[in-house]
């Protein structure tokens, strides 16, 4: 005969766990932004999105990748995030908040040998890499 487990179930727990709210009246910069330098060298364009907590002070408590179009994006993405720079736009008392920001990466065409980068922040959301693939070296 198989041993019998009894799992109880409490009908009701009690959480006292607090409930962030979505980041409002918000604004964000960066100027340490790339592009994932594998996915430059391959000419890898696409989409991720990430989630960030923000404290009571607006500094990053934490940054969770959401999704991706490539694997080749979410790191690079993370730590670009991580740079962000935020201001509540709207004076008084601040709490934590979420915020999901959506990064797009588009190669542009052509080559660079000085390595073309430009970021464009768009919706208050919304952050757009454009980038050039470095022109490559021929040994002969």
């Amino acid at each position: 005969m198989l041993p019998r487990i009894l799992v109880l179930l409490a009908a009701s727990i009690s959480c006292n766990a607090a409930v962030t709210e979505t980041c409002r009246n918000v604004e964000f910069t960066s100027s340490a932004m790339k592009y994932p330098p594998i996915a430059l060298a391959s000419r890898t364009s696409g989409a991720a999105a990430v989630l960030i907590r923000l404290d009571k002070a607006a500094m990053v408590v934490s940054v969770s990748p959401l999704r991706s179009t490539s694997a080749l994006l979410v790191q690079q993405t993370k730590i670009n995030a991580e740079g962000l720079k935020f201001v509540f736009s709207t004076a008084g008392r601040h709490q934590s908040c979420d915020l999901q920001i959506d990064f797009e990466y588009k190669i542009v065409p052509g080559e660079s040998d000085a390595g073309y980068l430009r970021v464009t922040f768009e919706s208050g959301t919304r952050v757009i890499i454009e980038a050039k693939p470095h022109r490559g070296t021929v040994n002969y």
